[in-house]
């Protein structure tokens, strides 16, 4: 218990600090066709992340001793976070971002154990290696890439990914979650409600890394939990983001175009507030967490129907809000 008291102010504090002196290093992300801003802000604040989860985990494995495949994801996490550092600097194209993330996701897979069974409460799917590899593999690429495409509005992916972190350390017992949490919140005063840095591809590949790989070390650890609570718990930016990509595919887009038609961003540019769009997905990606914890104490097929339930109402929430978007006139292509 006192390991927990003190990972989070520890967490908070490494990153706010590393944050202000991001900040003050100039590196600028400039507005463009996707952008939610319309002025240079700082950006790859990112690294203050990095450092902070690496330094809660040090810290961790000092006081109590390693977490379960803390190497796998601080490894994930530096590999994502470097690949993303490349792209503030340089952006790199789309296809080679593509395959390094792919191999990335690939080695962080087999690195951390493949999930070789589904359990859905009523059945249980055994899948061959190769398949639990592959899906596997495709669980840390989606995550990673879902935390960056989410990555466009103040605070929003600081504040739904602390919850999603916290959600992990509820339901698991584990503390990975929690160095994420702690790392976030001491970004976050930096992201909202007014954007003076924000994460960069730094930020958003190594926190999508992070959390994907805790969360099969979660999974695939002594006392593992349901496969199926772990995309629950960061469920509000995976069917925005999945949902917006697929309605994007559908009306013949490409889907490396750039472009501001997620939910979130929909919801900026019909005037909700930057800070009122974070603190519905926190909310409710809270709600998930919650959710996640007594769909785990339950058992059986809580998870799954869990999971279902909320994909259902977010995803009708994200057809409404499109739908909005289509009365009020705005080009869901753009």
């Amino acid at each position: 218990m006192t390991a927990y008291a003190f990972i989070l102010p520890f967490g908070f504090a490494i990153s706010f600090a590393m944050a202000w002196l991001v900040r003050h290093a100039g590196i600028l992300d400039h507005p463009n066709n996707r952008s939610s801003h319309s002025s240079p802000t700082p950006r790859s604040g990112g690294l203050a992340i990095i450092a902070s989860v690496a330094a809660c985990a040090i810290g961790w494995t000092v006081l109590t001793g390693a977490p379960p495949g803390v190497g796998v994801a601080l490894s994930a996490m530096a590999a994502a976070g470097l690949l993303g550092f490349i792209d503030d600097l340089i952006s790199s194209g789309p296809a080679e971002k593509f395959l390094a993330l792919m191999a990335i996701s690939l080695a962080a897979a087999f690195a951390a154990g493949p999930v070789l069974a589904l359990d859905f409460g009523f059945a249980t799917l055994a899948l061959p290696f190769a398949i639990g590899l592959a899906g596997t593999a495709l669980w840390v690429f989606t995550a990673i890439n879902v935390v960056n495409f989410a990555d466009g509005s103040n605070g929003l992916v600081a504040g739904s990914m602390a919850m999603a972190g916290l959600g992990l350390t509820l339901v698991s017992g584990e503390p990975a979650g929690l160095f994420l949490s702690g790392a976030l919140l001491g970004f976050l005063p930096w992201n909202a409600p007014r954007a003076r840095l924000f994460l960069g591809d730094v930020g958003a590949l190594a926190i999508g890394g992070w959390f994907a790989v805790a969360g099969l070390n979660a999974v695939t650890g002594p006392e593992g939990i349901s496969v199926l609570l772990v995309p629950l718990l960061m469920l509000p930016l995976l069917v925005d983001i999945l949902l917006t990509l697929l309605a994007r595919v559908r009306a013949g887009f490409s889907i490396t175009q750039p472009h501001r038609s997620h939910g979130y961003q929909i919801l900026v540019r019909m005037g909700v507030p930057h800070w009122r769009v974070a603190l519905i997905y926190g909310a409710v990606t809270g709600g998930c967490a919650i959710l996640a914890l007594v769909a785990h104490a339950q058992g059986g097929v809580w998870p799954i129907v869990s999971l279902l339930l909320m994909s259902l109402v977010l995803g009708v929430a994200h057809t409404r809000i499109r739908s909005g978007a289509k009365v009020k006139g705005l080009d869901l292509g753009e």
